[in-house]
Parts: structure tokens; C-alpha cells; sequence
């Protein structure tokens, strides 16, 4: 209790120097530089491979994963106080995608002009929720 006392009248430390930060910074990238040396392309294509196109059936596998994890409507419970968004132009939203349940709109024209960008992820999220669905009747 004493320490806390003098914690809370003692004067804050000063201002850790940046200087150390910056001599560090060389020494860092060298050894990088040095760990790494030959096969920037290779970590280049995994990542590119991984982060920008990635395979069909991965993302298949990760949506199943998600739909599996994550109860949507519990979710919405949880998310007090934040309304939704429409999808398409950001304005507070009263309408779902009745295919998926996933995406907000605020009326039927920004659901029908966003539905070109929506349709995959729609499809295969209703695909897994039907499935899901299906698997847990038998």
C-alpha cells in the first residue's frame, strides 16, 4: 500500500532517449540482411501467394472454419450500441442480405448495386451456413 502511495506522488520518468532506437536500427537490418540472404524471392512469393492469392480451396476451408466458429446472431448481440453499416454506402442499416444474413444495407438499390462484389462471399457463406445447418439435423 506504502509503494503505491509513493507511486502515485512520484513524478513520471523522464522520456526514454530515442538514440538507442536508431543505433539498434542498422545492426537489426544488417542481421536480417545476413539471415535471409538468397531468398527474398522466395519470401516474396510465399507471401504473395499467401496474403494476395490465395487458393480457392483455402478460402474455402477458412469461410467453413468461420462459419463454424462464429455464431453471427449472438455476435450482433454482443455489438452493443453499434449499429450497422450499409455495405455499399456506410449509412446506418436496417436490411440484411436475406441469402447470407452477413451484410447490412440501408435500402434495396445499394443491396442490388453492391450484389456484384457480394454474390461470392454471399454464395459460399450460405453454402456453409446450409451445410452446417444440415450436419447438425442427422
Amino acid at each position: 500500500k506504502a509503494f503505491l502511495e509513493r507511486l502515485s506522488i512520484s513524478d513520471p520518468p523522464p522520456a526514454a532517449s530515442s538514440a538507442f532506437i536508431l543505433e539498434q536500427l542498422p545492426e537489426t537490418r544488417q542481421r536480417l540482411l545476413e539471415q535471409h540472404a538468397g531468398q527474398w524471392q522466395r519470401i516474396a512469393d510465399m507471401q504473395r501467394q499467401q496474403y494476395f492469392d490465395p487458393d480457392p480451396e483455402d478460402m474455402r476451408k477458412m469461410a467453413e472454419k468461420w462459419c463454424s466458429t462464429y455464431d453471427f446472431k449472438s455476435l450482433d448481440r454482443l455489438a452493443v450500441g453499434d449499429k450497422p453499416k450499409c455495405a455499399l454506402c456506410g449509412s446506418e442499416a436496417t436490411k440484411r442480405c436475406s441469402k447470407c444474413q452477413m451484410e447490412w444495407y440501408c435500402r434495396r438499390e445499394c443491396q442490388v448495386k453492391h450484389w456484384k462484389k457480394h454474390k461470392p462471399a454471399c454464395e459460399l457463406m450460405s453454402q456453409n451456413t446450409a451445410d452446417g445447418d444440415m450436419r447438425s439435423k442427422h
